[in-house]
C-alpha cells in the first residue's frame, strides 16, 4: 500500500492538487542587472581617476576635477540605488532548481572536498556526482555524496567564492533536516525550525562534529514527526535536493522573508510537502 492511500483527508486533497511547476533557468535577468550595476561602479571609478589626469576635460566642459568626481559619484550612486529594489525583487522570486551533471568542478571546490575524502570513506559515503545548479542567482557547483545507511546526503557546495558543507536528510513524512557549515566564530550555532524544514548552521567545518550533530538531530526530528528517516537510492538524491530547495523557500515565505508562496510539487518518489509517496519498488 502506498503512503497516499493512508493519508488523512486534508493531505489526500493536497496530494490531488496539480503540481506547482516553476521556471528553471540560470537567472539571466538578475545576472544582467548585477553586470550593469558592476559596470556602473567600474565606469564611475574610471571617470574619477581620469578626472585627475585629463586636463582637456576640465577646459572642454568648464568643470573642475572635483565637480567631475562629484557628478560621477552621485550619478553612479543614483543608478546603483535605483537598480537595488529591482535586484531584490528578482532575487526573492522562487525558481525551480535543476542539477546538470558536470565532468569536472572548479579547482577550489575540488581542493575543498578532497580535504574530507578520508572522513567520507570512513562514514561510507559514496559519490553520486558533480553538478552545476541552475536556478540559483549566483554561479553554483556542487558535489553530492550519499552515506550513513543511505540516509544522509553530503553536499560540498561552491556558491561564488564561498564554500560550504551541507548534510541533508528527509523523513518519510516530508520534513527536511539540514546541517550547514559556515564561517565565523567557532562554537556558534543557529537553528531555524519550520513546518517542512529544520536548518542548523554550525560555525566551522569539522565534518565529524557536523555529522554527529546531524544524525542526532535527524533522529529527534523523525521521532517528533512520528515518522522515520527515508532511505534513499542514488536516483533519489537530486530529487531530495530539489525538494529541499522548495521547502527552504517555503520556510522563507513562512517567516516573512519572501513573498512568493509555493504549492505542491512532485520530485520522483517525493511530493512536497507530503514526503515519500512511493516505495522504492513502485
Amino acid at each position: 500500500m502506498s503512503q497516499l492511500e493512508s493519508l488523512p483527508t486534508a493531505a489526500s486533497d493536497l496530494a490531488a492538487e496539480p503540481d506547482d511547476r516553476r521556471e528553471a533557468n540560470a537567472w539571466p535577468t538578475i545576472r544582467v542587472l548585477f553586470a550593469i550595476r558592476n559596470a556602473i561602479l567600474l565606469l564611475a571609478l574610471v571617470v574619477w581617476l581620469a578626472s585627475w589626469l585629463i586636463d582637456f576635460a576640465v577646459v572642454k566642459l568648464n568643470l573642475s576635477p572635483s565637480q567631475i568626481r562629484s557628478w560621477a559619484g552621485y550619478g553612479s550612486a543614483g543608478l546603483v540605488f535605483g537598480l537595488q529594489p529591482l535586484l531584490l525583487a528578482y532575487a526573492e522570486r522562487y525558481r525551480e532548481e535543476t542539477y546538470e551533471p558536470l565532468f569536472s568542478v572548479k579547482n577550489a571546490l575540488l581542493r575543498f572536498r578532497e580535504a574530507y575524502d578520508g572522513l567520507l570513506a570512513e562514514s561510507k559515503f559514496a559519490r553520486i556526482g558533480a553538478y552545476v545548479v541552475k536556478g540559483s542567482p549566483f554561479s553554483t557547483q556542487a558535489e553530492l555524496f550519499l552515506g550513513c545507511q543511505r540516509m544522509v546526503i553530503a553536499e560540498f557546495l561552491s556558491l561564488g567564492r564561498k564554500k560550504a558543507i551541507e548534510l541533508i536528510s528527509i523523513t518519510e513524512s516530508g520534513r527536511v533536516v539540514v546541517t550547514i557549515s559556515a564561517a565565523g566564530v567557532p562554537g556558534e550555532r543557529l537553528e531555524q525550525f519550520f513546518p517542512h524544514v529544520v536548518c542548523t548552521t554550525h560555525v566551522g567545518t569539522e565534518f565529524k562534529k557536523l555529522l554527529a550533530w546531524h544524525l542526532r538531530r535527524t533522529a529527534e526530528i523523525a521521532e517528533q514527526s512520528d515518522s522515520v528517516i527515508a532511505e534513499l537510492g542514488d536516483d533519489d538524491v537530486v530529487d531530495v535536493m530539489r525538494y529541499y530547495n522548495r521547502a527552504y523557500y517555503d520556510a522563507r515565505v513562512y517567516s516573512g522573508k519572501a513573498k512568493d508562496p509555493v504549492g505542491p510539487m512532485t520530485y520522483g518518489r517525493f511530493r512536497f510537502p507530503l514526503g515519500m509517496v512511493k516505495s522504492a519498488r513502485s
